[in-house]
């Protein structure tokens, strides 16, 4: 039975209730949030305030010891971890969040069944997300070197929904980029996702309904406080269990 939530008040408790059941039931509580620029006390004051919109830099970073392996060996466990970045559509099976995919389409919003390339879009599902969307990246920049491998990502409009201009099917607006990239510095294989000027969708949403889910959305997506405790967000969750896949150095 599908189930359609249409009143934004509606979807923004239910979405906050769900994901707070969801990282209780993960054992999150007590982890901080990954920012470069912004403290949890200073997210709660945007809230507050109506300024949830500004600007946010997030970071996941993690790292493997590769000092006492031969070249040849480095040079194996780094293109296998770049084999694995460029496999979007295994995500969902390397992060393990019931109701959280990523499925990869190729420019025109094709389904396809291989590696990523410049140009292709990444269809991405919350999990227990009652507003039943996708949500939508690009892929605008891939950039492969001898020993690191980036990919930058970029919010757009979903490809299978009538053309609006200014649209952006995402939480956050087109101005915010995700970079993952790995990267073997000789001593470390280094698989690292690092968020950019992420700020709340509002004025690029396709609906009202869509622009009063998205502040709470990206609440989750940056954490929040229960018990005067703070609580990992499910964006740095995700990155998290996608970076320690990643570096993986046996």
């Amino acid at each position: 039975m599908k189930l359609t939530f249409t009143h934004p008040i509606a979807v923004a408790a239910l979405l906050l209730s769900f994901s707070q059941g969801i990282l209780a039931k993960s054992s999150l509580e007590e982890i901080e949030l990954v920012t470069d620029s912004y403290t949890f006390e200073e997210i709660s004051a945007l809230e507050l305030s109506g300024s949830a919109s500004s600007r946010m830099e997030s970071n996941s970073s993690t790292s493997c010891d590769l000092s006492h392996k031969s070249e040849s060996t480095k040079q194996e466990i780094f293109q296998r971890a770049s084999k694995k970045l460029l496999n979007v559509n295994n995500f969902e099976n390397i992060i393990t969040l019931p109701g959280q995919d990523f499925v990869l389409h190729d420019a025109n919003g094709y389904k396809v069944y291989r590696s990523a390339k410049l140009g292709d879009l990444i269809q991405i599902k919350l999990p227990m997300d009652p507003t039943l969307r996708s949500y939508w990246v690009k892929i605008e920049e891939i950039v492969q070197i001898p020993n690191q491998l980036k990919i930058i990502v970029r919010p757009t409009a979903n490809p299978n929904l009538s053309k609006k201009k200014g649209v952006t099917d995402h939480f956050f607006t087109n101005a915010a980029t995700n970079t993952f990239s790995v990267t073997n510095t000789g001593q470390n294989l280094v698989a690292r996702v690092h968020g950019l000027n992420e700020e709340v969708n509002s004025a690029q949403a396709r609906t009202w309904a869509d622009a009063a889910a998205n502040a709470t959305i990206a609440t989750m997506a940056w954490g929040f406080y229960r018990d005067g405790k703070a609580v990992m967000g499910l964006q740095s969750y995700t990155w998290k269990s996608l970076t320690e896949h990643l570096a993986n150095c046996e």
